[in-house]
């Protein structure tokens, strides 16, 4: 393992970390938003 960041990899973890974090809301929330509304 090597410890020099690519850029490569912080451009491809700042785009799939919104994605991420939406797909996990999107789980969370789908069984409770139905009681809300």
């Amino acid at each position: 393992m090597t410890h020099h960041r690519t850029p490569g990899f912080m451009t491809g973890f700042s785009l799939l970390l919104p994605v991420t974090l939406s797909t996990m809301a999107i789980v969370l929330l789908a069984p409770i938003l139905p009681q809300l509304l």
